[in-house]
């Protein structure tokens, strides 16, 4: 008995050369690509470092800088607390410091609330939280 006869093209699409394209990846070329990427993003991020090796005079100058703000916030935070003090302590005692003198009007509530509030408050007794209540059941609803 004679064998069928098989595809020419069948017969030359080997395993091995159908994987030979995967097999010469391009890994080198993504190791070098990857690795030049990460030293230019790490050096963008450090250009002040980089700057300072360079010319130190113009580090010098930065830390001045630095100081003096740092200083110039720190001035500004203690005469801000020595205002509020000097403030409190001209206030007069009948008038109480915190607390506002009128109750701040009600507005309704957003739907984020609404919900918050509702699942917040627990239920009465003899209740069943989210029970319809239009009174219909479950068995008027069923097809007899």
């Amino acid at each position: 008995m004679q064998e069928p006869r098989r595809n020419a093209k069948i017969d030359e699409l080997s395993p091995d050369k159908l994987m030979r394209g995967f097999n010469k990846s391009p890994i080198m070329l993504c190791m070098i690509l990857s690795f030049f990427l990460l030293t230019t993003i790490i050096a963008a991020m450090s250009m002040d470092d980089i700057h300072a090796m360079i010319d130190p005079k113009w580090a010098e100058q930065q830390k001045a800088l630095r100081e003096a703000a740092r200083k110039a916030a720190l001035e500004k935070t203690l005469a801000e607390q020595a205002a509020q003090r000097k403030g409190a302590a001209t206030r007069p005692a009948t008038q109480p410091a915190t607390r506002p003198t009128t109750r701040p009007t009600s507005r309704p509530l957003t739907g984020r609330e609404k919900i918050t509030k509702m699942i917040s408050t627990p239920a009465a007794p003899n209740e069943i939280p989210g029970a319809p209540k239009s009174g219909i059941g479950i068995d008027e609803t069923i097809n007899r």
